[in-house]
């Protein structure tokens, strides 16, 4: 949604009130993260988990590697983390790698498995309002470190755009900050 000056009148919050009345649409919301892919560090794996449980679902996978860690059986676990995510197969394939890659005893490439982009409250429509936007607040981006001459990143230094917070919801971004710099606006028409 785009939005131009009007003096005296709050755009913004016209807009935003608009879609608190407006009823929801027909599209599911999911909330999003990066987990470290354990067959290449390089190329962390993307994650729809359903909405507003990224913390609990967080905090159950942390408890899964525990559990395993200490050679507890961790069943129970992995089946709550199914049965509240639903049928996911991705989320399946990847927590059943996890569980034989911990077992195995193998290590991670960063001590945090997850990076949860994008956290919803639970079946409400995201409303992302953009301001003083540029590039990287827009579209997202990589972060880089640099360690005794090395530059590296990983799934922990990935960040999520204006775009990527709002998908499944409302974008509200002013047409002036786009008029000024055309290269976001051509972007973000390109499909």
């Amino acid at each position: 949604m785009l939005l131009t000056s009007v003096e005296g009148v709050d755009a913004v919050q016209c807009i935003v009130d608009l879609l608190k009345e407006t009823p929801s649409p027909e599209r599911t919301i999911y909330d999003l993260c990066y987990a470290e892919n354990l067959f290449n560090e390089l190329a962390p794996i993307w994650l729809q988990i359903k909405s507003g449980s990224a913390v609990e679902f967080n905090t159950l996978i942390c408890d899964l590697l525990n559990k395993i860690k200490m050679k507890i059986d961790a069943e129970d676990v992995l089946l709550k983390i199914m049965k509240k995510q639903g049928d996911n197969k991705k989320l399946e394939d990847y927590l059943s790698d996890l569980s034989l890659h911990i077992a195995q005893n193998k290590e991670f490439s960063h001590p945090i498995l997850m990076n949860i982009l994008v956290s919803n409250e639970a079946n409400k429509f995201p409303v992302v309002i953009g301001s003083s936007i540029n590039w990287k607040k827009l579209f997202g981006g990589v972060n880089y470190l640099t360690e005794n001459g090395t530059t590296f990143s990983n799934q922990h230094l990935l960040e999520a755009g204006l775009l990527r917070k709002a998908n499944g919801g409302y974008l509200i971004l002013k047409v002036e900050e786009l008029i000024r710099n055309p290269a976001l606006w051509f972007k973000l028409k390109t499909p």
